[in-house]
């Protein structure tokens, strides 16, 4: 891949990849853009979407697509072959999912938002971490691969590490009462799996894993510190150039 910017970024994941390419936009551009979508869901099999009522026409299409299950239609479309890289991350994968028709959907805000479950019971909630959930996605996760195996190259994953702190050192608020340190332990036999199947894994510099006041979307565990994105980026790029050196 030659090293001309910027880089097209097809996107599966959170705004930790959308940001990464809205900051780095000098050398990262945004294509095809899919969120708000687990690998769980991503990959399941895909259902008719009832009338969503949400205001936002990005999130409507996001809820759609997740009952679409639509992943897997835009990996197997002549997108990714476009793209000069594909993005991906898991941070979505926190929500957890719901069982739904022959499927799965991925419980995000945007679909509670538009109250089509209703008020669903926290016992049918497929908790990401637990074992159920664990054996769902690495399940999906192995289809994934093989589904992305002729573009695999140029796949990157971000690893993302949930923030404790702001940049000031204050402590930030956990995330649905849940600190830090626990989500990212939670998180590493995701992460470990993914590295087994063959996934390109990128890490920040863990003294970049921090928030911060100014960050577009607000402080929270998974919006970082300017540098930090650029941190990815770099590492994105040296993995790139390793191997085509």
């Amino acid at each position: 891949m030659p090293l001309d910017f910027p880089k097209t970024a097809m996107i599966y994941g959170s705004c930790v990849s959308r940001d990464l390419v809205r900051i780095d936009s000098n050398r990262f551009a945004a294509g095809h853009y899919t969120a708000r979508q687990s690998w769980i869901s991503g990959l399941s099999t895909p259902s008719r979407p009832p009338e969503i009522n949400l205001a936002s026409a990005f999130q409507k299409r996001m809820v759609e697509d997740d009952f679409r299950s639509s992943v897997r239609t835009v990996m197997t479309s002549t997108r990714p072959e476009r793209s000069e890289l594909i993005l991906l991350d898991l941070i979505d994968e926190r929500v957890g999912v719901f069982e739904y028709e022959e499927g799965y959907i991925t419980y995000s805000n945007e679909l509670k938002k538009s109250r089509l479950l209703g008020q669903p019971k926290s016992d049918k909630l497929i908790a990401f971490g637990s074992d159920r959930h664990f054996d769902l996605w690495s399940e999906a996760a192995t289809d994934f691969r093989n589904l992305l195996a002729p573009h695999l190259h140029k796949v990157r994953i971000i690893a993302a590490k949930f923030a404790e702190t702001m940049i000031d050192g204050s402590k930030l608020k956990p995330f649905r009462d849940i600190e830090a340190l626990d989500w990212n332990r939670l998180y590493e036999r995701y992460y470990s799996y993914a590295q087994e199947l063959g996934f390109c894994l990128i890490e920040h510099e863990p003294k970049l894993a921090v928030s911060t006041p100014d960050h577009k979307w607000g402080a929270t565990p998974f919006h970082y510190v300017d540098d930090a994105y650029i941190d990815f980026g770099n590492k994105i790029l040296t993995s790139i150039y390793s191997e085509i050196r």
